[in-house]
């Protein structure tokens, strides 16, 4: 952060390094209002499967996750704040694991996602008291098979017609409810999902990978309750918080019957994003 802030200085472009300020700024702004903050900032696939890039892991031996030095001490900064802090990332990977990430593209698996959607789901349960559903949520999940060219060979930008890549065959859950229909978020949930790419990806058809699949339509599966959603690919140390923000300001209250935001985000925010802070009671003031 200090490498960062004074390179900002160098450059004259301000930069906001620590993500703290703005986490705990939002969480007062919510718990004012009686909402709880889940925090998950997403694994980095370079964190939990470095075995592939660097080809130096024989598959024989438990494998370290890297972390970030500085998420254990933020965690306990977060939960001093009345922050939950939801971290998917096993404590390390052993031999013959199923992959967690998808081989051509930056994000996780459909069965992975699907695990932590679970997972999330517990753990929101379990430190949120939601009110029970009027009535069965009826949602089913149907298979669906998808294939394409990850997002780190789109990178490569190789001309069309390219052979040294084949397309990826993955199976993922499209959600639907019992007409058919695919999951649509519902604004009048008491659960909002911000997110970024980790959360559109399954879900948001230009990506390549699906519709109705992705994390937040498993979270309201396991929850058995609906979810509203604000997500935006990339800059997810600030895009969620501002699309909110200008919602509220415009007079849209997306946090009205919220009991709790769960706020994703990769991991690598932390380190590199911009964490620019947002004037709450100026937005909150269009709102009301």
């Amino acid at each position: 952060m200090r490498a960062r802030e004074k390179d900002a200085l160098d450059t004259g472009q301000p930069v906001h390094a620590d993500p703290r300020p703005a986490i705990f700024d939002f969480a007062a702004m919510l718990a004012a209002r009686g909402i709880k903050l889940f925090l998950f900032p997403m694994p980095d696939k370079t964190m939990l499967e470095p075995m592939q890039l660097h080809g130096r892991y024989t598959g024989a031996e438990p494998s370290p996750v890297a972390k970030n030095p500085g998420l254990d001490a933020l965690v306990t900064d977060a939960r001093a704040h009345g922050v939950e802090v939801f971290d998917p990332s096993p404590k390390e990977l052993l031999p013959g694991q199923k992959p967690l990430f998808l081989a051509q593209d930056t994000h996780y698996t459909p069965a992975w996602m699907e695990e932590i959607a679970a997972r999330l789901a517990t753990a929101v349960k379990r430190a949120v008291p939601l009110a029970p559903s009027a009535a069965p949520l009826p949602l089913r999940a149907v298979p669906e098979r998808v294939e394409r060219v990850g997002d780190l060979v789109d990178m490569l930008k190789l001309p069309d017609g390219q052979r040294l890549f084949v397309p990826q065959v993955a199976v993922t859950h499209r959600i639907e409810n019992a007409d058919g229909e695919p999951w649509e978020p519902d604004p009048e949930s008491d659960v909002l999902l911000l997110g970024d790419s980790f959360t559109n990806v399954f879900s948001m058809d230009s990506m390549g990978w699906g519709e109705a699949a992705g994390l937040a339509p498993h979270l309201s599966l396991s929850l058995g309750r609906s979810v509203d959603v604000i997500a935006q690919n990339d800059a997810g140390a600030f895009a969620t918080r501002q699309a909110l923000a200008r919602a509220l300001s415009g007079g849209e209250d997306r946090l009205k019957g919220k009991r709790v935001v769960i706020w994703e985000f990769a991991s690598r925010e932390l380190a590199v994003g911009d964490w620019k802070p947002i004037d709450w009671a100026e937005a909150t003031r269009g709102a009301h």
